[in-house]
């Protein structure tokens, strides 16, 4: 992997000399590196001498969510999908009468993760629709990664990862000509002022990694009341390929979009080896009939307002919910709901694949904005694994992840109930 990036920041460099000075895209890469400078810069000022960091320490920070793919390419790897690799749940809800619309998400990870920080950046740089953002993220990573952006030129970005199970695709990988996603998404976040273009911006340079369907909500194209067309743009990306189109007309037909981990494209689900898992292990690979998408057809009618929106988020009931039965002893899977929590399956229970076993990983937050709160870049969050109904708060000392899983600097208890953020409202754009 460091042979990679090598290779890959010595082409960048020579793009950034070439183009920088008259091309924003190369503009914006370029102050992403130099932001990760300032980072090690700053850090380094006030750090013991025998603590300090170095620039290629940040970028592993930053580019971990690309090195997860790279390594899988080197290794020429599939199926981490069996494993539970692939992470999070994601809802658009428009309200009754079109009275409002909601951008949900909440991030499927490991606890070791649970270090978490809800940032806002303003950062007014010439030629830059969107100087002002808030996101979901974590200590010394200038992105997301959950992700989920509110940006003041009117853009709700977020997305659910799509893994790629084909190992034939990996060969498109390569460390020059591509520019690693997590950059591409902050260049489009800045760049873009619709759907439209920030898909046409991300799809640039496509370096095959972090491969993720992408939800763009056009807060400029709503009003109560009132859809335009291009409201919502769906992108999903393989290795050398890459789909957006405009997908306002299914939110409205259906009135909700729900994203969990399964290519909404037909070619793209294809490409992606996602049918042979289906053949293999049944419906939970496929997009229509898996666990998730089942239990967000039938309960997004009970998303009312933010606080069903949370609900709806958070919600778990695997030993109830028939949705949530699967060929297990016992026979369901807490992975099999829209806020896993794998940490309650049974340490000695019976799976057919390892996504739905006890393990350490589960629905970490969630994340709730509206039309309103995403003017002043808003939104209600709550951190740490979900209670759902009536789930035990998940805690450390008595886990027996306790001593195998790093969790330094954790409360030892989670049980934390939604916040509302909001940001001082003086450097929105007009």
């Amino acid at each position: 992997i460091n042979h990679y990036l090598d290779t890959n920041i010595e082409w960048i460099k020579g793009m950034v000399e070439q183009h920088a000075a008259n091309d924003p895209y190369w503009n914006q890469v370029n102050l992403f590196y130099l932001q990760m400078a300032g980072i090690v810069f700053g850090y380094n000022s006030v750090a013991p001498a025998d603590k300090t960091l170095t620039v290629r320490d940040i970028m592993w920070i930053n580019f971990s969510w690309d090195f997860g793919d790279l390594e899988s390419a080197m290794k020429n790897e599939t199926n981490k999908v069996l494993k539970g690799n692939g992470h999070c749940s994601a809802l658009i809800k428009l309200l009754r009468s079109k009275s409002d619309i909601l951008v949900a998400h909440n991030t499927w990870t490991g606890y070791e993760t649970m270090r978490r920080i809800m940032k806002r950046y303003y950062l007014p740089y010439k030629n830059v629709t969107g100087t002002a953002v808030s996101f979901s993220g974590y200590p010394g990573a200038l992105v997301s990664g959950d992700d989920f952006y509110i940006v003041n030129s009117g853009l709700v970005v977020q997305e659910t990862t799509n893994e790629n199970n084909n190992a034939s695709l990996w060969a498109y990988i390569r460390p020059t000509g591509q520019v690693l996603e997590v950059i591409r998404v902050t260049v489009a976040n800045r760049l873009a002022g619709g759907g439209r273009s920030w898909t046409k911006i991300f799809s640039q340079y496509n370096s095959g990694t972090y491969n993720n369907q992408w939800m763009v909500v056009d807060m400029n194209k709503f009003s109560p009341g009132s859809v335009k067309p291009e409201l919502l743009w769906i992108l999903e990306q393989m290795p050398g390929y890459i789909r957006a189109e405009d997908q306002t007309d299914v939110l409205t037909t259906q009135t909700y979009w729900a994203s969990y981990n399964i290519p909404f494209y037909p070619d793209v689900y294809s490409m992606s080896g996602m049918q042979a898992l289906a053949d293999k292990y049944g419906d939970f690979f496929t997009h229509d009939k898996g666990p998730r998408a089942q239990i967000f057809k039938r309960d997004h009618e009970k998303v009312l307002n933010v606080h069903t929106m949370m609900q709806l988020m958070r919600s778990n009931d695997f030993q109830h919910d028939p949705l949530s039965r699967c060929n297990c002893s016992p026979p369901y899977s807490a992975e099999n709901a829209i806020a896993a929590r794998n940490d309650l399956n049974l340490i000695n229970g019976t799976y057919p694949f390892a996504a739905l076993s006890h393990r350490s990983h589960g629905a970490t937050d969630a994340k709730v904005t509206s039309y309103k709160l995403s003017q002043s870049l808003s939104l209600w969050a709550v951190s740490g694994p979900s209670t759902g109904a009536h789930l035990p708060p998940f805690r450390w000392s008595t886990s027996d992840f306790n001593c195998s899983v790093s969790h330094r600097g954790h409360p030892d208890l989670f049980n934390f109930q939604p916040v509302l953020f909001s940001w001082p409202s003086q450097d929105r754009a007009d």
